[in-house]
């Protein structure tokens, strides 16, 4: 390897490290302290039916890097009685990436914590929140938040979704440890739950992804996911900046019906998003016009050159060009996503009048090149790409009530009451999904 590609390759790695590696630290009076996230399995399946008239209990497996507190470690007297918890959450959307979930469960969990909670900004409190405060359930309660314990993880966490009305949900995992609380990265996949009713009548099951974090200019993404629908639902495919909180989706792939579960959609993006992050959104609409919005948990950095091939062939630089995955990151987020209503009209683009960008919208840079040039113009080229990959794995780090059925939220399909025994059936994706 010459000198250069040396300098590059070491540049790249200290760069990627400083800014990747999970620093979600608290800044209040309990010290300089991770705060321990919810890790979900890397064979979650893509979809879970839930049939409420069969059994209305469905088991979330989750498990936890280390136990918090650790053996013979106590809590300090600056932090709550009950903190260092977790809590789960159903959301009865997807979530765009562009919008962080607030940290704030209730106003009264931030007066517990010593914040100024009268100061507090409705959309930092979840409750409250214009957008989620209708769209999300509570999978345990907030006076029954879990210890983060070996053996509160092994056995999951129960969702009873009796009087959960059907739809399709995508589940979020929060860290009650004020402050700052930590939303877990997002839980690849969904929940679907109906009544036993015709299946013309449910809202599809959709869940997309993509494995890489990156990709150069020249090259073609894949979009893959499962879908568990109605014969004949189509599927359509859009794009959004994930630097603008308020640009509008465009359509890249039309309306097509697919052959089967798998869902494989190529993605060649566009000149407008070189350097930029790409925002992917795939909707599924049934016949009886009933539309769900899926969208990649992540957003996808577009590398403003083309692709390198040394980088594939120089072993000293393999890491470089794609260590920036988002997994460990707190940025769940809002906006965009069909919930439990017959959306079927043609505009499926964001309101963000009353949401602010997220952090990681803000602070996102242009992405410029391959990490692994030989010439001395590439130093910088290296160091841009790996800098904007990082930088979107830092900012998604930074981040009683049931569905309010009003006439605006309420699902069109009829909630029933399950009886208690039954099974679930689950729809694997193609390949393991990531821990996060």
């Amino acid at each position: 390897m010459g000198p250069w590609r040396r300098r590059i390759c070491c540049a790249a790695h200290a760069l990627f490290f400083a800014l990747a590696i999970p620093a979600v630290v608290a800044r209040a009076g309990d010290g300089l302290r991770p705060r321990t996230p919810v890790l979900w399995p890397e064979d979650t399946p893509c979809v879970i039916a839930v049939d409420q008239s069969l059994s209305p209990v469905v088991n979330l497996p989750y498990g936890i890097p280390t136990e918090d507190p650790e053996a013979g470690e106590s809590l300090s007297s600056d932090e709550v009685e009950d903190g260092r918890r977790h809590q789960f959450f159903a959301f009865a959307r997807d979530l765009d990436p562009r919008f962080a979930l607030p940290e704030w469960i209730t106003r009264s969990d931030a007066m517990r914590a010593d914040s100024d909670a009268g100061q507090l900004d409705p959309t930092s409190v979840l409750e409250e929140h214009p957008r989620f405060a209708t769209t999300f359930l509570r999978i345990n309660a907030d006076d029954a938040r879990r210890t983060i314990t070996f053996a509160s993880a092994e056995s999951g966490i129960d969702w009873d979704t009796t009087n959960a009305l059907a739809g399709t949900y995508v589940i979020r995992a929060y860290t009650w440890d004020p402050s700052p609380n930590r939303w877990a990265s997002p839980r690849h996949g969904v929940i679907r739950v109906f009544d036993g009713s015709d299946d013309t009548q449910r809202l599809p099951g959709l869940a997309v992804f993509v494995d890489a974090p990156a990709i150069h200019r020249d090259e073609t993404g894949m979009i893959e996911g499962c879908l568990a629908a109605t014969p004949g639902t189509t599927l359509s495919a859009s794009w959004a900046d994930f630097t603008d909180p308020r640009g509008l989706f465009t359509e890249f792939v039309p309306e097509f019906v697919p052959d089967d579960e798998m869902v494989s959609i190529p993605f060649s993006p566009p000149e407008s998003l070189w350097g930029k992050f790409a925002v992917l959104r795939v909707t599924a609409t049934t016949p009886a016009g009933l539309s769900y919005d899926a969208f990649v948990p992540e957003s996808l950095a577009i590398l403003a050159s083309d692709k390198n091939p040394g980088c594939e062939t120089d072993p000293g630089c393999e890491t470089d060009g794609g260590g920036g995955s988002s997994d460990g990151g707190e940025l769940a987020t809002d906006d965009g996503g069909s919930n439990t209503s017959t959306s079927t009209g043609s505009s499926r683009d964001l309101d963000t009048s009353d949401v602010g960008p997220s952090p990681a919208a803000d602070d996102a840079s242009p992405a410029q090149s391959c990490a692994c040039r030989s010439v001395p113009r590439s130093s910088f080229d290296a160091v841009a790409g790996i800098v904007l990959i990082a930088a979107a794995a830092r900012g998604r780090r930074r981040r009683g009530s049931g569905l309010i059925r009003s006439a605006a939220h309420a699902n069109p399909l009829e909630r029933t009451f399950a009886s208690p025994d039954g099974h679930v059936r689950m729809l694997n994706s193609p390949h393991r999904m990531r821990s996060g």
